[in-house]
C-alpha cells in the first residue's frame, strides 16, 4: 500500500529524505484517525444503549415533573386542601391547573366578602 504524496514532494523540494518520511507517517496518522471515526460514525447503535439512555431520559424528566407539581402544590395548595365534599362531588373530572386556581379564587372572594377589610 504504497502512498503518493506529491502535494508534499511539489511544495517543497528542498526537504531532507527524513523530514518528508515524518510528514508521510503523520499524514498516514491523521488518515487512519479519521478512517477510525468514519468507521465509528457508520457503525450501528448498541440497542441497550439506547434504552438505557431513553430510561435515564424519561426519569429525568418526571424528577422535573413531579419537582414542578411539589411547587404548585406548595404555591396553589393541595387539591384536596380547599375543597369541600359538594366541591368534590361538582367538580370529579376537573382536576386541571385551572380549575384549582378557580377554586382557590373563589375562596379568597367569598373570605374577603364574608370579613371586609375594617379601615
Amino acid at each position: 500500500m504504497a502512498h503518493n504524496w506529491p502535494s508534499v514532494v511539489q511544495v517543497s523540494p528542498g526537504l531532507q529524505e527524513t523530514h518528508r518520511a515524518a510528514i508521510h507517517v503523520i499524514l498516514r496518522m491523521r488518515y487512519f484517525v479519521a478512517k477510525k471515526r468514519f468507521q465509528q460514525a457508520r457503525k450501528p447503535y448498541d440497542v441497550r444503549d439506547v434504552i438505557e439512555q431513553y430510561s435515564q431520559g424519561h426519569l429525568n424528566l418526571m424528577v422535573r415533573i413531579k419537582e414542578l407539581q411539589r411547587r404548585l402544590d406548595q404555591s396553589l395548595g393541595k387539591l384536596t386542601l380547599f375543597q369541600t365534599s359538594s366541591d368534590k362531588a361538582k367538580d370529579k373530572g376537573t382536576n386541571t391547573i385551572g380549575s384549582r386556581l378557580n377554586r382557590m379564587e373563589d375562596k379568597v372572594g367569598r373570605y374577603s366578602m364574608l370579613h371586609p377589610l375594617n379601615r
